[in-house]
């Protein structure tokens, strides 16, 4: 039995040797790797009023007196209107649209880039001297999200701003450092508003992938929108993000005796019917979702086995991909058919045994067994 909670064990067809709501903000500087299982700050997710249902969006584009933006809304809101909406309503099933407005106006602000860019309260400098800016054109009231777009401040002399982008947790507003429109950033910073937070891996000192000793590692679950590197079009919010936003009801299966379980790919809009995640218990405080991914079709690695991911019960928190080959990159991180992850801690064995259907109405099927 594995000594610190578990190990990946390789099976017959070989190829793994071992295997607040309300406004509290992100993105201004990355958090240290957590160590432990349970956060500190845990808070409950979002009412699913607040991630269902049409959200409209209002981006208002800004400048300052001695930092000029000059490009057109054009680009933006093609963009919005494009594959961010296509990607909100496939990822939630239809359980949430997106009709977003980009300012053509281009509204400055009344202080240089130094004044903004050089305060701890940068944000809501930005945002307190926008508002009547955009107010006199827009009901902002009306509008359930609103952005903030403006060149960045990142160089500018003295500059206390080191992020991209910035946004509530479950709030309202975000803050599009740069002046762009780039499908990841403003999808991730969306994800902040609706309710959620980082998709982490857990990253451990050895190779159990689910070594207590482990620490959680920011943005470095590469497969979700909530992440960080790999192709956006091609992630997806894992199923227990989902489950939080209210967009996996019905869909997901919880396992407490043994057996072999179905789960059909999540990431295939609008095919993705029935099961389409496993959520076991692990202890007091998380959960396991094991579910299918299919959109990375040239990685075979990603197409062969089980995405597993730890959830918190039943509030906001970060996912933790659970990277079965911890020694490499995050391209490898999924349960191979034939291989089997045990938990000791949790009395836990996974072992998917199966795949098939055709794309894109593939499925996994998987064997879990408790001891």
């Amino acid at each position: 039995m594995p000594a610190q909670g578990g190990a990946v064990s390789q099976g017959l067809n070989g190829g793994c040797a071992t295997c607040n709501t309300g406004g509290g903000s992100t993105e201004a500087t990355p958090t240290p790797g957590r160590t432990g299982l349970v956060s500190a700050a845990p808070i409950a997710g979002p009412p699913k009023t607040w991630s269902t249902g049409l959200k409209k969006i209002l981006a208002i584009r800004l400048d300052f007196p001695d930092l000029i933006d000059i490009r057109t809304s054009d680009a933006g809101q093609k963009m919005m209107d494009g594959v961010l909406r296509q990607k909100y309503h496939d990822s939630s099933y239809g359980k949430t649209d997106l009709q977003s407005t980009v300012t053509p106006v281009v509204y400055r602000l009344p202080h240089d880039a130094g004044y903004y860019a050089t305060s701890n309260s940068i944000w809501t400098l930005i945002q307190n001297d926008a508002t009547p800016l955009a107010a006199a054109n827009y009901d902002l009231a009306a509008y359930d999200r609103i952005a903030f777009s403006f060149p960045s401040l990142k160089a500018v002399p003295g500059s206390t701003v080191r992020a991209m982008s910035h946004a509530q947790y479950g709030g309202k507003y975000m803050w599009l450092n740069g002046g762009g429109f780039g499908f990841y950033t403003v999808a991730h910073e969306l994800g902040h508003t609706y309710g959620l937070r980082h998709a982490n891996r857990w990253k451990v000192p050895d190779g159990n992938p689910v070594n207590s000793k482990g620490r959680s590692e920011e943005y470095a679950d590469n497969f979700d929108i909530m992440g960080d590197t790999g192709d956006p079009t091609l992630r997806d919010f894992n199923p227990w993000f989902k489950s939080l936003l209210g967009w996996m009801d019905g869909h997901v299966q919880t396992v407490t005796v043994n057996g072999t379980y179905r789960v059909n790919r999540f990431d295939n809009t609008p095919a993705a019917t029935g099961i389409l995640a496993l959520k076991i218990r692990k202890n007091n405080a998380l959960d396991y979702w094991i579910s299918y991914r299919g959109s990375f079709a040239e990685n075979p690695a990603i197409k062969d086995g089980a995405y597993i991911v730890w959830g918190h019960d039943g509030i906001t928190e970060t996912s933790e991909l659970i990277d079965m080959v911890p020694a490499t990159n995050y391209s490898d991180a999924m349960l191979p058919v034939g291989q089997t992850l045990t938990d000791s801690s949790a009395r836990l064995r996974i072992t998917p045994i199966a795949k098939g259907g055709i794309a894109p109405n593939e499925f996994l099927d998987v064997t879990l067994e408790f001891y």
